[in-house]
């Protein structure tokens, strides 16, 4: 067993939806960046069911991509928005929930996107909350914080889109019960290249790893197909 991993979480933009979006291959730049970094475990938020393929046969048969919508007959349509975990590890346990894409009949009942990965060294959870909607999101963040609570014996780690910033009050709370059941968010203070830049995609990594390197990446092409810059954390269990 490999101890050291390489985590990464991305919101692709939504305009990148395109096969050629402003001159790139957004598919392309994406399964080059995996491949550079040697990236364990990718949260990619914003991936649609019908590039889901064409991903993969860019990515090769070194990497599996879980992660399908599970909202009704969402599950059907290929434009349907997934929130996959690309994964070097074999899955062995996948679970999908989606809300509808409505924030106000956001019942609460689960993060508005939400994967949960299980291979036989980790446990990986991406999620994807309510971009429109404060009043939506606060209660995902409740719904999340419980779900976790069922996923800590796992030592989980935990990739998002959570469209707040570590400045958030809402989001700091979140962070002080997540330090309660033993997972250590990754600030933006710690991260290299982070030039005050406050991202609001997220990183929770569970106290079993040790964090070795965190960092925004900037200054390459994955920054033309995201609307914040993308994380990456190498960790090793402890």
């Amino acid at each position: 067993m490999n101890s050291k991993i390489t985590i990464a979480s991305m919101n692709i933009e939504s305009k990148s939806w395109s096969s050629d979006w402003d001159g790139y291959d957004y598919l392309k730049i994406l399964a080059n960046y995996i491949k550079k970094y040697n990236i364990t475990y990718f949260g990619a938020q914003e991936i649609m069911m019908f590039r889901k393929m064409k991903l993969q046969k860019r990515l090769g048969d070194t990497y599996y991509i879980v992660g399908n919508s599970n909202y009704g007959r969402l599950s059907f349509l290929s434009n349907s928005e997934i929130n996959p975990v690309i994964t070097r590890n074999m899955p062995l346990e996948v679970e999908n929930r989606h809300l509808t894409l409505l924030p106000n009949v956001c019942k609460g009942n689960a993060p508005r996107i939400l994967t949960t990965v299980k291979t036989d060294e980790n446990f990986i959870i991406n999620t994807k909350l309510e971009p429109q909607s404060n009043k939506a999101r606060i209660k995902e963040l409740k719904v999340l914080q419980e779900h976790i609570k069922n996923y800590k014996d796992f030592g989980p780690i935990l990739l998002g889109e959570f469209y707040m910033t570590e400045s958030d009050p809402d989001f700091q709370e979140f962070i002080r019960e997540m330090e309660k059941i033993g997972l250590v968010h990754i600030s933006n203070k710690d991260m290299e290249n982070s030039k005050g830049f406050e991202t609001t995609n997220h990183v929770f990594v569970s106290d079993a790893y040790e964090i070795l390197e965190s960092r925004m990446v900037s200054g390459e092409k994955i920054n033309k197909i995201s609307n914040g810059k993308p994380t990456l954390v190498k960790v090793r269990k402890k």
